[in-house]
């Protein structure tokens, strides 16, 4: 049995079935301790849970901390396969693939731009998650050199590794630049892929995975375990001018749901 921290951070309400998921669905297996923090400032209600949970690690012996989104509702017993694949893998961090919440079917893991951190090289989309393996790296992407950007929607890491205490906390960059077209464009560096290049930088071991489902609550509920939206990433396209595309992929599947989220 470990003992898990859970932190899941919220501006306003909780969604219901993410609360039943967190406070009554969460493991049959393990310890399980957890807490919410409320904040307007998303990082700093990150690094409020972060802060908390380390404050009690030793006290409590705690082998893991796992977050989940408000908005996020993930399938019973999800702390559970969280524990089970961070251990499989010998992962530092397991992140839940999740879809953005529009009709594109474009998810917020990527793969980073080294040379242009303000924007990625490329967003992968539930067509192309369905192509890789259910659990994947960078190198499954075909990137093994550049970092895996994962979200922070539902997600666990290795709490008693020496980059925990070494994290210096979750932090969101903002600022406008010179657009492609010459104007300004507004860009910015979420605090999950600052998080994720942050592990990359020191070697840390981070995975994707679709194993767990979940919807990603919105007007509707945009799942992560079927193939819907566009193929790929036609901003990514539009970016790179990449030809290793064929156009006939950027067809666009309907959205699964076409119903109000629950």
């Amino acid at each position: 049995m470990a003992i898990v921290l859970g932190g899941l951070p919220h501006y306003g309400s909780i969604h219901p079935r993410t609360g039943v998921a967190f406070f009554s669905k969460a493991t049959l297996r393990h310890r399980w301790i957890p807490t919410t923090s409320g904040s307007s400032l998303l990082a700093h209600g990150f690094n409020y849970l972060w802060a908390a949970a380390r404050r009690i690690r030793e006290q409590v012996k705690a082998d893991y901390f796992v977050m989940l989104h408000s908005d996020v509702i993930p399938n019973g017993g999800w702390v559970d396969e969280l524990v089970d694949l961070i251990q499989w893998h010998g992962a530092d961090v397991v992140s839940v693939v999740l879809p953005i919440k529009d009709r594109r079917g474009v998810t917020s893991t990527a793969i980073d731009d080294p040379v242009d951190p303000w924007t990625p090289l490329r967003r992968l989309t539930m067509s192309e998650v369905a192509d890789l393996p259910e659990t994947f790296t960078a190198a499954d992407c075909g990137y093994a050199d550049h970092a895996l950007l994962v979200n922070t929607g539902c997600w666990i890491c290795d709490f008693r590794k020496s980059w925990v205490d070494a994290f210096p906390g979750f932090e969101i960059r903002d600022r406008i630049r010179v657009g492609p077209d010459g104007g300004p464009q507004a860009v910015c560096q979420p605090e999950d892929w600052n998080f994720s290049r942050w592990l990359h930088e020191r070697g840390c071991k981070v995975v994707a995975t679709r194993k767990i489902g979940a919807d990603h609550a919105g007007e509707y509920r945009f799942p992560n375990d079927q193939i819907w939206g566009e193929r790929t990433d036609l901003a990514y396209r539009e970016k790179h001018g990449d030809q290793r595309i064929p156009p006939e992929s950027a067809g666009v599947d309907s959205h699964p749901s076409g119903r109000l989220a629950q």
